[in-house]
């Protein structure tokens, strides 16, 4: 990834950036401490404490995020972090006044796509060789914002970094595209989580309460709460949440009017 978008005031950076400034940032409290490593595993103790590896904790916040799952695309390497994102919130304004294509096959693709609308020319929904998840009406809010739905396999990028041209299908046919998004599954990281007993919901995001506390009540879940999105950010302290809120699962809230999509390759 080339740069990071969205955060106020720190926008753009590049991801090495961020990162120093918050190593920066936490390092002027007095009392706090970073350690270099990872966490295998967190163990509660008798006396409501917890062991951390070699560490003793009062209290422990989980930040373990998600694994946004990948499609097999050849190219991805390439061009993922330049012309290649998957989270509209941090890259989509790099879409304004281009013809996309979004990747993906779920029902919930058709708000991630109209959405994108805010900023690009044209969109196309190409669902990577999978039957498209959503019912009628998400086919007609796609066709109703002149979306145009691709049931094909998409094989390979066209172009170099930073300068994307184009998406081959299975079939042969060019998708003239400078930009590329996909939205294919979020995993939550929650082994940490249920190793301490903490409930997950029927999506295996971690229960937690109004104050965003698990069962276990020393635990406080930072980016894995329920119905959390790896692609949009809300207030801090609460976790990723959706930044659209559909009525129905195809709903969709919209800035202005669908612009027509010009003719496609």
């Amino acid at each position: 990834m080339e740069a990071s978008h969205g955060y106020l005031g720190r926008d753009p950076q590049t991801p090495l950036e961020l990162l120093e400034r918050g190593r920066e940032e936490v390092l002027r409290y007095p009392t706090a401490t970073l350690v270099q490593g990872r966490a295998e595993s967190v163990v509660r103790r008798a006396d409501g404490r917890f062991d951390v590896g070699s560490l003793v904790a009062h209290r422990v916040v989980l930040a373990c995020g998600v694994f946004d799952v990948k499609p097999e695309l050849q190219g991805f390497d390439e061009h993922y972090g330049a012309t290649l994102f998957h989270c509209p919130a941090c890259d989509g304004y790099e879409a304004r006044d281009r013809d996309i294509v979004a990747l993906g096959w779920d029902a919930h693709l058709v708000g991630f796509a109209c959405t994108m609308l805010n900023w690009a020319r044209s969109i196309t929904v190409v669902t990577n060789g999978h039957h498209f998840d959503g019912d009628e009406s998400c086919r007609s809010l796609l066709a109703s914002h002149d979306i145009e739905l691709v049931e094909e396999d998409a094989v390979r990028l066209l172009g170099t970094r930073g300068s994307l041209e184009g998406l081959f299908l299975q079939s042969g046919r060019l998708l003239t595209t400078s930009l590329v998004f996909f939205s294919i599954a979020h995993e939550p990281r929650t082994e940490l989580a249920t190793s301490l007993g903490c409930r997950l919901d029927e999506e295996g995001y971690v229960v937690v309460d109004a104050e965003g506390q698990t069962r276990c009540r020393a635990s406080t879940p930072q980016g894995t709460s329920p119905r959390a999105c790896s692609w949009c950010r809300s207030p801090q302290a609460r976790g990723p949440s959706p930044g659209w809120a559909p009525r129905s699962r195809c709903s969709v809230r919209r800035a202005h009017p669908a612009r027509r999509r010009p003719p496609r390759n």
